[in-house]
């Protein structure tokens, strides 16, 4: 009742609910009981950098542009580029999951595997969780903008993130239980890769997307698999095409499957019309016969 249903909220939230699976797009109708304008600002934007007016770039997105542009219009300034997108579910995902992936790259560097690897990882990061946005309907060019790949690179590289270490305390040896509760006893700041990472696994799971890195990090996390044997596993799995190519390829079936679907309703007007054509004549008919008896029966006048 304090929020009048005509102004927009602007959601800054990455991640997941830890049951329900659902983002904050999701998550707002349902709570509110009603559908409000929402936009959902997303990028790499460390707030320490943001506070200092350091130049950094996000987007804004929500599914009607015009509360998208307005929200952007509000955060835009000579240190901050805000760019927009209808592209909520591919914003999110791209928001929540990056995180995930972050734990993983700092145990890469906590294990000292060198540059490589993290290069591989947040390559092959990027790909799985496009995949899996374009499953649940983003489009796959919004994981190479800021959402996306911005995001996922500055989360796994920069020396500020928290879920990164996160995963470099579990890379030298600490105990996922361990580190969560030493950074909550030093007050080091939330780390939501690791309610999200369990998450992200049911969530690839739902959408039938095979998602090794979400599913890693969440067994590491839970203590399914050793990090060791994890990097192993995952370094041995069967070789196939470029993975880059999955996305597009995934959103291609989705459009073509979409365009079948508005053909097949194209097809059936023309003969729903027809229907409804002849149940007019026959209702007309009906109609008539009907009058023609009542006018039978009726008593005539002289």
């Amino acid at each position: 009742d304090l929020i009048p249903e005509a102004v927009p909220i602007v959601s800054t939230s990455k991640g997941l609910h830890s049951d329900t699976l659902e983002t904050m797009a999701e998550l707002l109708p349902r709570v509110l009981g009603r559908q409000q304008p929402t936009a959902f600002l997303s990028g790499p934007t460390f707030a320490a950098e943001l506070m200092e007016a350091y130049p950094s770039g996000a987007v804004m997105a929500s599914l009607d542009p015009a509360v998208a542009d307005a929200c952007a219009s509000i955060f835009h300034c000579p240190a901050l580029r805000v760019y927009t997108s209808t592209d909520v579910i591919g914003v999110e995902i791209g928001g929540a999951l990056k995180n995930v992936y972050a734990i993983a790259a700092g145990i890469v560097e906590g294990l000292g595997l060198g540059v490589n690897l993290t290069a591989f990882l947040v390559t092959r990061a990027c790909a799985e969780m496009n995949l899996l946005a374009v499953r649940m309907g983003a489009r796959a060019h919004t994981m190479a903008g800021l959402a996306g790949i911005g995001d996922l690179m500055l989360t796994c590289m920069g020396g500020a993130s928290r879920n990164k270490a996160v995963g470099q305390s579990i890379g030298r040896g600490e105990s996922a239980q361990s580190v969560m509760q030493s950074r909550k006893d030093s007050k080091a700041g939330v780390a939501e890769g690791v309610a999200t990472a369990p998450a992200a696994e049911k969530l690839a799971k739902r959408v039938g997307v095979e998602a090794p890195l979400a599913e890693t990090v969440a067994a590491i996390l839970d203590g399914r698999v050793e990090v060791r044997v994890a990097i192993l596993k995952l370094m041995q799995r069967p070789r196939g095409e470029d993975f880059s190519a999955l996305a597009p390829a995934a959103e291609q079936e989705a459009l073509a499957r979409r365009a079948r679907h508005l053909a097949g309703l194209s097809d059936l007007a023309p003969q729903a019309r027809g229907t409804l054509a002849l149940g007019a004549v026959i209702l007309f008919a009906g109609a008539a016969l009907v009058g023609g008896a009542l006018a039978a029966r009726a008593p005539r006048r002289s």
